[in-house]
């Protein structure tokens, strides 16, 4: 089972309370941005810095993170389910027409291909639209070129 365990401490001390499920606002359990460390085993965590899973996002994958940033805390967070079987659909025009790439693994896409839309079916992916960028983001509806996003199950967007 997959968790993610919050501490009001660095180097994973002080309160601390384990999740298995996505929370939609943390205000409740007074770890409303109050987390200083945190620990992920199993599948990746996505945190939004407000509730109901809005505002900038960061992922968290398997492992300890001692220390959480003032601007890395968060209100709301999700767990990403299906990591194990990853599908994703790119469309080269918006709104899901005109050729189509379906992938299941990672891949480097050949220069100059455009991707206008997207669909996961599952899994999650980290999409790069430039090479220097590492940062991986959930997607938002205002998201814009160029970007990085992780991608989850049945999540469709116009880029």
């Amino acid at each position: 089972m997959s968790t993610i365990t919050l501490y009001k401490g660095e180097q994973l001390n002080g309160d601390k309370r384990k999740y298995h499920n996505d929370v939609s606002d943390l205000t409740v359990d007074g770890f409303d941005r109050q987390m200083a460390s945190l620990n992920v085993q199993g599948n990746p965590w996505v945190t939004y810095n407000q509730a109901q899973f809005r505002g900038a996002q960061n992922l968290y994958t398997d492992g300890n993170y001692p220390s959480i940033p003032e601007g890395k805390r968060f209100t709301s967070m999700k767990l990403i389910k299906d990591v194990d079987a990853p599908r994703i659909i790119l469309f080269e025009k918006i709104n899901f027409d005109g050729p189509s790439t379906d992938l299941d693994e990672h891949t480097t896409l050949p220069s100059g291909y455009k991707v206008a839309s997207y669909r996961v079916r599952s899994g999650a992916w980290c999409l790069s639209f430039r090479t220097w960028l590492e940062k991986c983001m959930w997607p938002s509806k205002g998201m814009k070129w160029p970007t990085v996003a992780v991608l989850a199950s049945e999540t469709t967007l116009r880029l």
